[in-house]
Parts: C-alpha cells; sequence; structure tokens
C-alpha cells in the first residue's frame, strides 16, 4: 500500500510540473516587465525634451565654457542643417571670451518665445588692453519639433 501512495504522488508532481513552468513565467514576467520600461525610460531621458529655460541655460553654459560645439547644438541651424557645424565654428568671433550671464526674462508665445540675458563678456582687441563688458541680449527662440533652439538670423558667410 505504501509503494502505491508514493507512485501517486510522484505522477500527481509530475502533473503539476507545466504549472512549474507557467509559474516561473509569472514571477519573472514583472522583472522582464521592468527591464523594459527601464530601457524605454532612458531612452526618453536621452531624447529629453527640456523646458526653454533649461535650454537657454545649457546654450549660455556651453558659451561660458568656450565649447561652440556644444552650443552648436543648441541653435536652430543645428537642427534645420542650414548651417554646419564649421560653418557655424568660422562664423563666431574670437575676440569674444564669455565669463558669464543671467537670465532675465522668459516669454513663450507659443512655438516662439523671447529670452532677455545679461552676458558678461571679455573683449580682446589687439594693441589694446582687454575690456570687461556686460549687455542685456535679447534672443529669439524657437520650438522645433518639441525642443527649443535659439534662432538667430544666419549670417552672410
Amino acid at each position: 500500500m505504501g509503494g502505491t501512495e508514493a507512485g501517486d504522488r510522484n505522477c500527481a508532481l509530475r502533473a503539476f510540473r507545466p504549472l512549474q513552468g507557467i509559474n516561473a513565467l509569472l514571477v519573472l514576467w514583472p522583472l522582464f516587465f521592468s527591464l523594459i520600461l527601464g530601457a524605454c525610460s532612458s531612452e526618453q531621458q536621452a531624447g529629453k525634451v527640456e523646458s526653454l529655460e533649461e535650454r537657454v541655460k545649457g546654450f549660455w553654459d556651453a558659451r561660458v565654457a568656450d565649447d561652440d560645439a556644444r552650443a552648436y547644438n543648441y541653435e536652430a541651424y543645428f537642427k534645420t542643417k542650414k548651417m554646419t557645424l564649421q560653418q557655424y565654428l568660422q562664423a563666431r568671433n574670437p575676440a569674444l571670451k564669455y565669463n558669464g550671464y543671467e537670465v532675465k526674462t522668459v516669454e513663450e508665445k507659443g512655438d516662439e518665445a523671447t529670452v532677455i540675458v545679461d552676458v558678461k563678456y571679455h573683449l580682446v582687441i589687439p594693441t589694446r588692453a582687454a575690456l570687461d563688458l556686460s549687455m542685456a541680449v535679447t534672443e529669439p527662440w524657437v520650438r522645433l519639433e518639441g525642443q527649443w533652439y535659439r534662432q538667430l538670423p544666419e549670417p552672410k558667410l
């Protein structure tokens, strides 16, 4: 009688083994799902849409760091491809070195905006002493495909 019961239990355990696979899937599914969501979230972070003020600060941080290649990424030229990075770098004035900035006003109107920034800069003039100056700059910004870009008239090259 004891041998028969043990055999019956083994048969019952074998019958539930497919369910163990399903149970494993049920347990692992949330982990798999969270990994997928995490990957999507990191992709959104990489292509993150920043606020206008964040973009303005990013642009001016690049200028103060004298990183014109990074500043180019904030320009509408970058998005529209109307000016290459090389053309942008050549159009920059080497006599200007930006020392600091302060965002004064940000005024959005739909997909266009006007930003006023107080800019501190160092002007180097050959055969003269360098000048530390400041001025308020009014900049037009435009939203292209959900992201803000600084939009200035194209310089004549």
